[in-house]
């Protein structure tokens, strides 16, 4: 029996540099956008994220995609 997957929803998080600890290490804070299309390919969310990351005025370190799914057999 194959197994699918289908994708029910994604949320977008985006990780911006946000200054240093008292230990001087960097420290780093998520802003995170749900509603994301469950379809939406890599490319087309990679390419909002930085559009998105232009609008912060914090360094843009990462981008991470949550997404939540459902298995079928």
């Amino acid at each position: 029996m194959a197994i699918t997957k289908t994708v029910t929803k994604q949320t977008l998080t985006l990780n911006v540099e946000d200054g240093v600890n008292s230990q001087g290490a960097a420290k780093t804070k998520g802003h995170n956008y749900a509603g994301v299309r469950p379809e939406a390919e890599p490319a087309a969310i990679m390419q909002a994220a930085a559009a998105l990351g232009t609008l912060i005025s914090h360094e843009l370190m990462g981008v991470v995609v949550t997404e939540k799914a459902e298995l079928a057999q």
